[in-house]
């Protein structure tokens, strides 16, 4: 095991913004769009221009007519979310919330569209149950088999899952997918988070990373030792949080950055602007960690949309080149921008958008 003793090199928030929920916050995700979505008094709400709105739950014929509780949301690729819920798996699809076909209880749920691991993965009582256009399977231990976690990689290359407090990596072969329990002498994990470049499992020890061929501790003693049974990934850069008793610790390619908490508790997510979301008490708190800079409509945005945008997106429906118009979209279509998903050349591909870094999040916080 190579360990990281390196203390992580301390940060602040570049600003936080509040949103207030209705309720305590039961579960926390973001939409295909990169959106906040998050179920509080067991209704599904979405962040849409700086204000939650809930989303009714529509049932037909014999469809349940109530979530239960909600325990886990993910983005669904042919638009909306996923809901993970006592009474099935649901869907958050503009306008409504509706059943998804599957009964409950459903206890996590994340969906990938590419890669050898590519599905849907749901947590059941069956079993960890992946759905796939052929059919589905479900995988479980002899010894037990309710799996209790699964985060597969955004490309599909990999994953790990939890059966009880057992950690697997899961993987792909010849023979098909298997699961690996994770090495012997590693502490008994609380959460695990798949990313494009490892598995990380968060135990009392601190992180540890398995890359495909070794495994990498990252010692978080001075932050805490335990982390605080949370962790999240951003999907777009590939870092990985980790809330301790005392931080927020970013870890970035080998890098850690801690931010100091604010004693906040339950999920957490990262939006498709590379905020870092959770809640404290029923205040939806959005952290970010890029600074803000003075930006103008004219003067910085529209040339840009210019030359990349209003080739397609100025027309009688939604003309970007109107900043009434641009701003109720500009959240998610930067979202897509950061995701590689726009802008689109000739012919309908994707073509690089020549937006750096930094005026990228200058756009997405002015």
């Amino acid at each position: 095991i190579d360990r990281v003793q390196t203390e992580p090199n301390q940060q602040t928030f570049a600003s936080t913004r509040s949103v207030e929920a209705p309720a305590d916050v039961q579960a926390l995700g973001v939409d295909d769009q990169g959106r906040e979505v998050l179920a509080a008094a067991n209704v599904v709400h979405r962040l849409e221009n700086g204000e939650l709105m809930p989303y009714a739950l529509f049932a037909a014929d014999d469809d349940p007519t109530k979530l239960g509780t909600v325990y886990a949301i993910s983005a669904r690729s042919a638009g909306g979310a996923w809901i993970a819920a006592e009474r099935g798996l649901f869907i958050l699809e503009s306008p409504y919330v509706r059943f998804a076909g599957l009964p409950g209880p459903v206890r996590g749920v994340q969906e990938v569209d590419s890669g050898d691991l590519s599905g849907v993965w749901l947590l059941t009582d069956e079993g960890l149950r992946r759905e796939q256009s052929d059919g589905a399977f479900v995988y479980t231990l002899e010894t037990q088999s309710a799996a209790t976690q699964v985060s597969i990689a955004p490309d599909g290359s990999r994953g790990g899952a939890m059966f009880g407090n057992t950690a697997f990596v899961v993987g792909v072969d010849s023979e098909g997918v298997f699961f690996e329990e994770t090495l012997v002498g590693v502490p008994a994990a609380d959460h695990i988070v798949a990313t494009n470049s490892g598995v990380y499992l968060g135990t009392s020890a601190g992180v540890y990373r398995h890359n495909g061929e070794a495994w990498t501790q990252y010692a978080l003693t001075a932050q805490g030792a335990k982390p605080d049974l949370r962790m999240t990934s951003d999907l777009q850069s590939g870092a990985v949080w980790v809330r301790t008793e005392q931080a927020y610790v970013q870890i970035e390619a080998d890098q850690l950055y801690a931010f100091s908490s604010s004693g906040t508790s339950g999920p957490m997510a990262v939006n498709g602007l590379g905020d870092l979301v959770s809640p404290l008490g029923i205040m939806l708190e959005i952290r970010s960690i890029t600074g803000v800079q003075s930006v103008g409509f004219q003067e910085n945005v529209l040339p840009w949309l210019e030359d990349n945008c209003l080739q397609c997106h100025a027309n009688n429906t939604a003309n970007y080149a109107e900043i009434e118009v641009f701003k109720e979209r500009a959240a998610s279509a930067l979202a897509r921008v950061r995701s590689g998903d726009m802008p689109r050349c000739e012919g309908g591909l994707r073509c690089d958008a020549g937006l750096s870094p930094t005026d990228y999040f200058g756009f997405a916080r002015g």
